[in-house]
Order: structure tokens, then C-alpha cells, then sequence
């Protein structure tokens, strides 16, 4: 079977169009959750025998295949004259291609048609096909924030998001539960939270284990114990986000199910002892506090190993000013050491600012970017322009770091503030209002410092008030100097220093 035919074998409501054909797109979130209701996904055959599908919404082509229950290769033809797919299941899928009705769905996840009803999942019919209705619902219960389809029982992808809605944590109206309980389970996607709920344990969703957002915090205030299970490298990731966020990561415990990837899986091979199997697991679970202490003293171990004689040198500056010449850096010695001591400066309540000054071309860029290759690389936070909003926005931590701005020009009033806020207060609060599902709200966002701030520029001045809060140092525009740097760069012998004492440093 050609790859063309393949498709238009799973693809409804097939026209033929030209040298093509149009059939429907298969994605529940097409058209605003509405629907392909005219045919837009167009199907052509290229000059080597492959399957051209295009949907002309927007959707993403990986999608759409998907949902058809085929993979990227069937639309392919093979080198041995035999097209992909045919009436089996490519084996780089694992769907079964069951219809993704709410009997099956039960099944799959091996509970009661009747308690997923009462969570308000209900099969829909789409283009013809069933899919499953996940709503999310508000704090009371009662409005849909939402929605999630199960478009598919074990394939991918299994769950697709109505186009237009905004993620949210998966059981928001279960939170007093949490609260009053003291503790909270947090899963990825929403299967193992319906079983956590079916053993009535307090436990919310995250949609995806890359979809954690840090807004969500607020959610979670008022629960002692934020408990989360380590499925797989997905899984490893989304524990590092959760680590990454300040506001709870004090509450945060690792849990590792013993012998199974899931709450899921627990259930359905151990429903006489899931409850006690839970319990022992959140008993010996690993508090992110004693975690990060344990890695902590092994990285300080590993790196007071690098670094002992570096540190223990009467005189560190020399030995910095010797390796930074030999990264071609001739004739800023004075300024290359300012710099880093200005850099080593964060790890201060009170951090060092540098404005780097000299003619253009005249190596500012070039001292500052090799005196920042000496630190680890979230000493510094680097841009070369940046919007006036950008710092309030950004998920990069502020705190304890410099920010580089090379070759800034005139930059923005609000953008001059901005940095003069950071640098004077050791922090930003931005309070705006947003849409949100309640309406308008206002929306506060606090980055914590202190912060530094580095910049290279050709004015003599910068803006007056800031000028103030900055350490200025001028490049040397000599013709000695210019002969000095072109023998550096001929020097054929010349080697990189090892910087990695200097990074453990």
C-alpha cells in the first residue's frame, strides 16, 4: 500500500482536490476545540512516493499523524519497494489502536466507568471517532478552567489541550483536602491523579512531566508536604523545575515507587496493598533539604579537590593574570583582575558593577567575555539587547549573579530603571493586571537579588544616575597596544588554560 493510500485509509471525509485529495484533520484542538468542520489537512504524494500532509490550520504535521495512529516513517516509502504502515501498527508506536471511548479508558487504567463520570470525564464524539473529556475545574469545583482530551488509549500522543486554554494543575477544587490532610501528592498527567483520588489521597496533576509552571505556587500554600514520584528521565526533569522553584522547594519530597514506573501501575498489580505500599513510600520518602545538602557536600568534596592549590595561592590575582594572557588577553592586566574580582563580588550582599569604556573595536567585548570564561556558567546572565520587561518576566534566577550587557547603546528610560531598581534595592516588584479566568486580576511579580550588573560601551557617560552605581574601567587604544595584541594572536604556540580549577574555585 502507497503511503498516500495509507493516510486516506485513516483519514475521514476525504474530497479530491487537483493532483490531491482534502480529508479532515483527526486533532480534537482544531478550530478551537470546534472542530475540522470543512476539510483542511491537504494530502499529496511528492516525487519520491512520500505522503506530503499539510494541515493548513496550523496544526503541528507530527500531530496530526499521530492521531491517525501512524508515525512520521509511514509516510515514507521504504528502500525495499513496500511502503510504510499497512494494516499493522508501525512498531515505533505502542498505541493498540483501541478507540478512545470511556469504557476503554476505565480499562486502561483500571477504574470504575461510574467514578470517572463523577469527575466529570464524558466521551465526546469527534469526526466520527470517540475521545475522552477531561475537565479541569476552579478552586470551588464548579467552573471548567479547561480542557484535556484522551485521544488515545496507549499511543501518543495520549492527551491534547483545547486550543486557547491555559494550563492549569489538575484538581484545583481537591486543595482543602490537601490542607487539612497536610500533605499533597503531586503526579504527572491526570490518570494517576484519578487513582490517587480513587484511594482518596490529596493529590493534584501536573499536565505533562514538562509542565510545571512556577506560577503555580500560589495553589500550594498552606500544605506542609509536597510529595512527588520519579517515573523516568521525563520525570527526573520535571523534579528539577519543582527544585528550581524557591517558594517550595523547602516542602518538596522525592519518592521512588518500589518495583513499579507509577501510582497507575501500583494500582492495577498491587489494589489489595496499594494503600500501605503509598504509605511506606511517603514514609521513606527524601526531603529535597537533606538531597541538596548530600550533593552539596559532594560537589564541594569534588570541587576543593580541583581547586586546593588554586586557593591556597599567597597571590590568586598573578595566577588569574598569567592564564588570562594566555587566552590572548595582553595589556589588561589591571582591568582583567578589576573585573574579576568584581565578578567574584556576587557571592557579597553587595555586588561590584562594571561599566567596560573604550573606542569601538578597542577589545571590551572580548576582555569581559574572557574574563566571565573563569566562572561557572550561572555566575552571570548574558544578552546583548533585551526588552524593558524582560527582567520581571524571565525564570532566570536574578539573585547573586551579573547581569552582561555587551555594547549597550542608548537603551530605554523604563529599561534604565529598571536596572537602577536592581541594583539599589537588591530586588524588582511589578504589579500588573491580567485576564484571567475570574476576570481581571492583579498579578505581582518580586525578583530577589542582590544583582551586578556589566556592561560595555562606547560613551564616555551613561545615563547620570546609574553612572554613579558603576565601577568604570577604560580599554587601552594605544599603537602599542595594538602591536602587542596582533603578536598574541600570531603566537602559534600559544595554549588555552585549564579553567576548570577556576570554575571549582
Amino acid at each position: 500500500m502507497r503511503p498516500l493510500d495509507l493516510v486516506l485509509d485513516r483519514a475521514e471525509n476525504a474530497i479530491k482536490c487537483g493532483a490531491g485529495w482534502l480529508v479532515s484533520c483527526p486533532l480534537p484542538s482544531h478550530g478551537q476545540g470546534q472542530g475540522d468542520r470543512h476539510p483542511s489537512v491537504s494530502l499529496t504524494e511528492g516525487d519520491d512516493g512520500r505522503a506530503l500532509v499539510r494541515c493548513h490550520a496550523g496544526c503541528e504535521t507530527q500531530a496530526v499523524v499521530s492521531a491517525w495512529g501512524l508515525v512520521m516513517d509511514d509516510l515514507f516509502e521504504r528502500r525495499d519497494g513496500h511502503s510504510g504502515g499497512g494494516p499493522c501498527t508501525s512498531p515505533k508506536t505502542t498505541s493498540t489502536r483501541q478507540p478512545a471511548t470511556l469504557k476503554n479508558y476505565a480499562a486502561y487504567v483500571g477504574l470504575p466507568v461510574d467514578f470517572l463520570e463523577d469527575l466529570g470525564l464524558a466521551q465526546i464524539s469527534y469526526v466520527g471517532k470517540p475521545v475522552v473529556r477531561m475537565p479541569y475545574l476552579d478552586h470551588s469545583g464548579e467552573e471548567v478552567l479547561l480542557t484535556r482530551y484522551r485521544i488515545s488509549i496507549s499511543g501518543k500522543p495520549k492527551v491534547t489541550t483545547k486550543s486557547g486554554d491555559k494550563h492549569r494543575l489538575y484538581g484545583l477544587w481537591k486543595l482543602e483536602e490537601a490542607r487539612e490532610a497536610r500533605y499533597l501528592w503531586l503526579f504527572e498527567g491526570e490518570s494517576d491523579t484519578q487513582t490517587g483520588w480513587y484511594y482518596r489521597e490529596p493529590c493534584v496533576g501536573i499536565p505533562g512531566a514538562k509542565g510545571w509552571k512556577s506560577e503555580w505556587v500560589e495553589d500550594l500554600a498552606g500544605i506542609d508536604r509536597l510529595y512527588f514520584v520519579v517515573e523516568d528521565e521525563a520525570g527526573e526533569a520535571c523534579w528539577e523545575k519543582l527544585a528550581a522553584t524557591p517558594e517550595i522547594r523547602d516542602r518538596l519530597y522525592r519518592v521512588e515507587l518500589d518495583g513499579v514506573k507509577d501510582v497507575s501501575e501500583l494500582h492495577q498489580q498491587h489494589p489489595d496493598t496499594f494503600e500501605e505500599k503509598l504509605r511506606k513510600a511517603r514514609e521513606n520518602a527524601k526531603a529535597w533539604l537533606d538531597i541538596a545538602e548530600t550533593e552539596e557536600q559532594e560537589r564541594t568534596r569534588e570541587a576543593w579537590e580541583s581547586c586546593r592549590e588554586l586557593a591556597e595561592s599567597p597571590d590568586i590575582l598573578a595566577a588569574f593574570s598569567e592564564d588570562l594572557e594566555r587566552c590572548r588577553v595582553v595589556g589588561e592586566r589591571i582591568n582583567g583582575e578589576l573585573l574579576y574580582l568584581a565578578l567574584t563580588s556576587r557571592l557579597l550582599d553587595k555586588i561590584v558593577s562594571v561599566a567596560v569604556k573604550g573606542p569601538s573595536s578597542g577589545g571590551k567585548s572580548f576582555l569581559v567575555t574572557s574574563v566571565v570564561s573563569f566562572f561557572p556558567e550561572r555566575a552571570v546572565y548574558q544578552f546583548t539587547s533585551f526588552s524593558e520587561k524582560t527582567l520581571y518576566y524571565t525564570e532566570e534566577p536574578l539573585s547573586h549573579r551579573h547581569l552582561i550587557l555587551t555594547e549597550a547603546a542608548g537603551g530605554g528610560e523604563v529599561q534604565e530603571y529598571t536596572i537602577r531598581t536592581l541594583l539599589s534595592e537588591g530586588r524588582l516588584d511589578y504589579e500588573f493586571v491580567e485576564k484571567s479566568a475570574e476576570g481581571l486580576r492583579a498579578r505581582r511579580i518580586c525578583k530577589e537579588g542582590p544583582t551586578g550588573f556589566i556592561t560595555t560601551t562606547t560613551r564616555d557617560k551613561l545615563h547620570a544616575e546609574n553612572e554613579t552605581r558603576y565601577l568604570s574601567l577604560v580599554v587601552k587604544d594605544t599603537h602599542e597596544q595594538t602591536r602587542r595584541v596582533f603578536r598574541a594572536l600570531a603566537d602559534e604556540n600559544a595554549e588555552e588554560p585549564d579553567k576548570r580549577r577556576w570554575h571549582a574555585l
